[in-house]
């Protein structure tokens, strides 16, 4: 039988959805020396790794699947599935505006692939035999990294938010969704069109290989697997007056340090606003007495 609901319902729970031009990025530089991107001519600072992440302009949420054998015989006329195996997709791709000035995401990218083939021409950044030092030799030839060397074991992510979102997440009801990319490296740069006819926007695609991803659920995974058990012992912090307990609980929620000390701020707030300090002063101290007495009852009960 369908359920009616009331138009507020349908407000409350459809009328916010998620947007798609609300996210982040972040890039490990780290896998690459700097050794190798001062001989690209690279000069990457505090500034040029942010913006970097922030002239990502699209990137994909990535994606898996359960692979299945099938069971026919187990029962009668019946055909199973059962799962074996996930699979990872095996790429994910960003694009990037390409900013003027340096053409930043083009440089750190061809650098990566290049200190993953084992191009250089001095130094530390890949020399191993003469005729490597020209790479414009007709006798060139390159030599593979190992892979520990170019990989990034961690530190690829996509985040998504919100726009309402903030930083100290006061609001109960935001969230994020963190992407982390397992092993991932560059595995392909896009060709990029330039053309006399009208201007557009310069944007580099670049595919990264990875083995699989871990989608980080934010803080109210924890606070919300076991809600009620969760709420029930903050409750009983807040009676016995354990209000660092209080606070030590809802942090081992994985709730944020500014949420969890705006709760405890809040219920201290609550009794001065009701009654003055000494109100406060007086629910701490029954508080207390309500601990101890429970306390002294449970050694009663043990003896």
């Amino acid at each position: 039988m369908p359920t009616i609901r009331p138009i507020a319902d349908i407000k409350a729970n459809l009328l916010r959805p998620a947007f798609t031009s609300q996210f982040e990025v972040e890039i490990p530089l780290n896998t690459i020396p700097k050794s190798a991107l001062n001989a690209a001519g690279i000069i990457l600072n505090t500034t040029d790794k942010m913006r970097l992440n922030l002239l990502c302009s699209e990137a994909t949420l990535p994606g898996s699947k359960l692979m299945t054998t099938e069971i026919d015989n187990d029962r009668t006329g019946v055909t199973e599935y059962h799962a074996h195996r996930r699979m990872y997709e095996q790429e994910t791709e960003f694009t990037f505006y390409v900013n003027a000035d340096n053409y930043i995401p083009i440089r750190i990218f061809e650098c990566w692939m290049d200190w993953a083939s084992g191009v250089g021409v001095k130094g530390s950044f890949g020399k191993t035999e003469d005729e490597r030092k020209d790479v414009r030799s007709p006798n060139y030839f390159y030599r593979m990294r190992y892979p520990d060397d170019y990989i990034a074991d961690q530190g690829l992510k996509i985040i998504k938010y919100e726009r309402d979102w903030t930083k100290s997440e006061a609001n109960l009801s935001g969230g994020t969704l963190e992407y982390e990319f397992i092993r991932a490296f560059p595995v392909a740069i896009n060709s990029m069109p330039v053309t006399y006819d009208a201007s557009d926007l310069l944007k580099v695609s670049v595919r990264f290989s990875y083995i699989r991803y871990v989608m980080n659920k934010g803080w109210h995974k924890e606070s919300t697997e076991d809600a009620l058990g969760f709420w029930l012992g903050a409750g009983k912090k807040l009676i016995t007056g354990d209000l660092e307990g209080l606070l030590d609980t809802i942090r081992s929620g994985q709730i944020p340090a500014a949420v969890a000390n705006a709760v405890a701020n809040s219920f201290r707030s609550l009794a001065t606003f009701v009654g003055g300090e000494e109100l406060a002063d007086n629910f701490r101290g029954a508080a207390r007495w309500a601990k101890k007495t429970w306390e002294w009852a449970q050694g009663i009960g043990r003896q």
